[in-house]
């Protein structure tokens, strides 16, 4: 067997039934090997919106994501998915098919990257470590972490001589013994017993929805990362999210707080407002499966790391430790303010983006799942639309994502509707995608908020950044492509496309308002007497 459908198979074993990439020099062989083992080879426009679609479709498929790129410019356009993969715990399959069989001989650039910045695990291929090979890729979805792996194109027509026994030679390893995890519990309860006001803060690394009651029960209060699971932004019942995007009334918690209890998520930039006082004299537990927080030099005195399971951690410590009385913390249990019911008249020519979205998800028929872009919209689109599915990318945020994540939506094969919640600006960066829905016949809606620029820049400069689009013909954008094509100035238009069976591709431009959401983003003192007062 040649290594190239040594791979191919490879992955058919795992259940990897489709693959993102784009046409390249030193991958097309691989790619071919690939459909001949009967896998979905997706090509797209940009290595950005591949990555992105790879980022979704693993977590709706609860599958690996597996990216094809190319040697040079190719990976190094993917390291901000990279990234985000790496701290959002996503994992992911980055193939890089190269010139050279060392990463010192070649010209992929990882000489000129620090690639362990990036990802934490790295592979280079070779005809003698093709066991290592299995082990690794095997090993990314018990570890939720991205992996990088370089293949030379040198090696796909180097003939295997034993491939039976590599499929056969690996079992997998189990960990956390009985006796350690509670050893470790222990140690952790003695030292937060002393804790007087600790914040227990979850993330996407944790399933809210098995330790939610333990919380309730004891009446103690947790708030989340801004891509925590659903269930938080469903029970409506937990205080918020916390950081640049987050409540106002979580981020005055994280400051009250005297210790720090990060379950299944990273301390990122955002999520400490890039502020560093504000863990001033917490000590920071991280209970994870990944090793990931702020590169900052943290100002607390103590670090702890426990790598177990959050849920089971957590749970063990609830059952068998806790004191609730001994907490100080006065908590009353917030719903999320909620905007209130759309009022205003069809006939009106412009709304606001909380409106917008708001009407969406009440009118909506089918089962969807949002795709959320980074921008004023971000927030009021979690909000409201928590009881849905919905892929958002967290902590790396960019502008253009969502595009990217409603294909591989789209693929997974999950049965659900992909709406695309994108700004004018966002999806600019992402035009070519366009043509790959039209390529792929994707049926999707792709909700354009024409805010007429970068409306969330000029709200945090308004002094600095004033420059607005000039009026952008989205019209001609999306016939240009072939994609259905509605604008929106009232009520009645959204409404009719919302009924309308969406069977083929369609771009809905929507004219909105400005809107100033700055208590969504930005603190203020007046915002936060105004929180304290209600």
């Amino acid at each position: 067997m040649k290594i190239k459908f040594f791979l191919a198979k490879l992955l058919k074993s795992m259940e990897i039934d489709t693959v993102f990439s784009l046409p390249a020099y030193y991958i097309t062989e691989l790619i071919g090997a690939m459909r001949k083992e009967k896998i979905n080879v997706v090509e797209f426009a940009s290595e950005f919106s591949a990555i992105s679609a790879a980022y979704s479709y693993s977590i709706l498929s609860n599958k690996i994501g597996v990216v094809l790129v190319n040697t040079g410019p190719s990976f190094t356009n993917i390291l901000t998915g990279l990234k985000t993969a790496e701290k959002e715990n996503v994992p992911l399959l980055v193939l890089v098919g190269s010139q050279g069989g060392l990463y010192s001989n070649d010209e992929s650039y990882f000489q000129v990257i620090n690639i362990k910045e990036y990802v934490k695990e790295y592979f280079c291929v070779t005809k003698e470590n093709l066991f290592r090979t299995k082990q690794h890729i095997e090993s990314i979805k018990y570890k939720k972490v991205p992996v990088v792996m370089q293949i030379s194109y040198e090696l796909y027509e180097t003939e295997m001589k034993h491939p039976v026994d590599i499929f056969n030679k690996m079992k997998s390893k189990k960990n956390n013994e009985d006796a350690e995890l509670y050893k470790n519990v222990m140690t952790f309860g003695k030292e937060i017993s002393y804790k007087k006001k600790p914040l227990f803060l979850l993330g996407n690394g944790v399933d809210g929805s098995n330790i939610q009651e333990l919380f309730e029960e004891a009446n103690i209060p947790f708030i989340s990362s801004l891509y925590a699971k659903k269930i938080l932004f469903q029970s409506k019942k937990y205080i918020g999210s916390v950081g640049i995007l987050g409540d106002v009334i979580a981020n005055e918690l994280l400051r009250e707080a005297d210790a720090l209890i990060c379950l299944g998520c990273r301390l990122s930039e955002r999520t400490i407002l890039n502020d560093l006082s504000i863990l001033d004299n917490k000590d920071i537990y991280f209970i994870n499966n990944g090793t990931y927080y702020c590169k900052y030099n943290l100002s607390t005195e103590k670090l702890f790391e426990y790598f177990y399971e959050a849920e089971l951690f957590i749970k063990v410590y609830f059952q068998n430790l806790i004191d609730p009385n001994n907490f100080l913390w006065v908590y009353e249990k917030k719903e999320l303010l909620q905007p209130s019911k759309v009022q205003r008249g069809f006939e009106e020519k412009k709304f606001t983006i909380t409106e917008v979205i708001h009407f969406i998800h009440e009118n909506i028929l089918n089962p969807v799942i949002y795709c959320i872009d980074d921008g004023t919209y971000t927030l009021p689109a979690l909000k409201l639309c928590s009881d849905c599915q919905f892929i958002f990318p967290g902590t790396m945020a960019v502008g253009g994502f969502s595009l990217g994540a409603a294909i591989g939506a789209y693929f997974s094969n999950i049965n659900y509707f992909p709406i695309v919640i994108i700004g004018d600006g966002g999806i600019l960066s992402v035009l070519g995608e366009l043509h790959t829905i039209k390529k792929y016949h994707i049926p999707v809606m792709i909700v354009v908020i024409n805010n007429r620029g970068y409306e969330s820049i000029r709200q945090w400069y308004p002094e600095s950044y004033t420059e607005m689009f000039f009026d952008i013909n989205f019209k001609k954008i999306a016939e240009g492509f072939g994609l259905l094509y509605q604008l929106v100035v009232n009520l009645n238009d959204l409404k009719r496309v919302l009924l309308t069976a969406i069977t083929d591709p369609i771009m809905v431009e929507i004219l909105v308002e400005t809107e100033q959401i700055q208590c969504h983003f930005r603190e203020t003192n007046e915002r936060l007497e105004e929180v304290k007062t209600c």
